[in-house]
């Protein structure tokens, strides 16, 4: 299922509207762009902090070190 989709099913919002808000927020530049990795290192770490550096109010770069194990 697509994003759109979850958030329909969350009721939220319907698919139509979403999707125009996720155009608006791209278009305005209010988003943020998160990576979810097994590892932060120290490159992407440093890679991130430049790209927050370069972007505008409204946007930004998030990285979340993520753990999963197997049941």
């Amino acid at each position: 299922m697509d994003l759109a989709g979850v958030a329909a099913e969350a009721e939220a919002f319907g698919p139509e509207e979403f999707r125009r808000n996720v155009a608006r927020n791209l278009h305005d530049g209010t988003f943020r762009l998160v990576f979810a990795v097994d590892e932060i290192t120290e490159d992407l770490k440093r890679a991130v902090e430049y790209l927050n550096a370069q972007t505008v109010d409204g946007t930004g770069v998030l990285v979340m070190e993520l753990s999963y194990s197997k049941p």
